[in-house]
Order: C-alpha cells, then structure tokens, then sequence
C-alpha cells in the first residue's frame, strides 16, 4: 500500500512543477529573450519549478519567491508531488480542458513536471538564497529590483487582471515609457 500524500500548506493551492519550455510557452518567451534580461529575474510563486535552475543554465540571474518555501525542502517537493498526482488525475478525467497539450502525451507531460521537480529540488538545496520564503502581494523586494517578473498563478487565478496588464504593459513599451 502506497505511503499516504502531505497535504498542500494551502489545500487550495497547489505547488506546481513546470519546467522552462512549459514557462517560454505560457509567457511567450524564448531561451534567447531570458538570457539577454537586464536583470534579474523573479518567479512568484515559484512552486518547485524547474525555471530558476534552468534559465540560469542559459546565464540569467533568478530568484524565486514563495510561501511554501518556508517549509523543508522535503515537504516542498512532496506537496509538488502530489500535485503532479493530481494533475495527472484531472487530465485523465477531462481531456479536453487539456487542449494546449496539443500533441503531447499526457505521460510525457507528466514526465516533463517531474524532470522540474527533481531540478528544483537540487538546486534549490544547493543555492537555498535563491528561493524566498514570500507571498504576494507584498514580497521582500525594492521596487525595479528585477527585469522580469513571471507570475503563472496570476495567469490562471487572475486572467483577466493579466490581460489588462499586458495591454498596459504594450501601451507603456509604445509609448517608450517603459513602465
């Protein structure tokens, strides 16, 4: 019999694993366009992603930033697993609100978030200033601290909000504002 899954630190709130091509594709970036950022840059929450460890591959500086790493780093990569569980579920019950998975299996999707798990999980030992214990809104950073803040909770929570500030975020590089 299989050892009984941690609950989540939030029961509402997964701790997800996505890697560096699942981000490019959700944001619209390429690995080029991240390793020429100004500055650093900050994914929040990071969850067990494998984005901080993977784009400093490519020379980016990155920190993550998230509520649950002010838990072990074991219970960290267990709560990420058993999200990974879950979504395994939920994909095998109702496919179709999986359409961007396209022509990727589920298996090798899965596959994918486990690889970021397992990036996560050593780099974050190895480099544990790397990854803040923080929440949003209020996190523990100056204002333009970074040259590129990446937020996928705010992109499903919040998708909306997330199209208004795209279109703002187009309207100020028009504009040459840059803010």
């Amino acid at each position: 019999m299989a050892a009984a899954r941690t609950p989540a630190p939030y029961p509402d709130v997964l701790v997800t694993s996505r890697p560096l091509d699942e981000y490019c594709a959700l944001f619209g970036l390429t690995r080029a366009q991240l390793a020429a950022l100004p500055g650093p840059l900050l994914d929040c929450p990071g969850g067990a992603a494998g984005l901080a460890a993977e784009a400093r591959e490519l020379g980016c500086r990155v920190i993550a930033a998230d509520p649950a790493y002010a838990l072990p780093l074991p219970e960290v990569a267990a709560h990420a697993l058993a999200a990974r569980d879950s979504m395994a579920v939920a994909m095998a019950a109702r496919p179709r609100l999986y359409p961007a998975l396209g022509r990727c299996r589920t298996e090798s999707y899965l596959r994918s978030w486990d690889r970021a798990r397992r990036l996560f999980t050593a780099d974050s030992a190895a480099h544990p200033q790397r990854y803040v214990a923080a929440a949003l809104p209020r996190l523990p950073f100056a204002d333009d601290t970074f040259g590129l803040t990446l937020s996928g909770y705010l992109l499903f929570a919040y998708p909306e909000l997330c199209r208004v500030l795209v279109l703002r975020a187009a309207d100020h590089r028009r504009r040459g504002t840059g803010k």
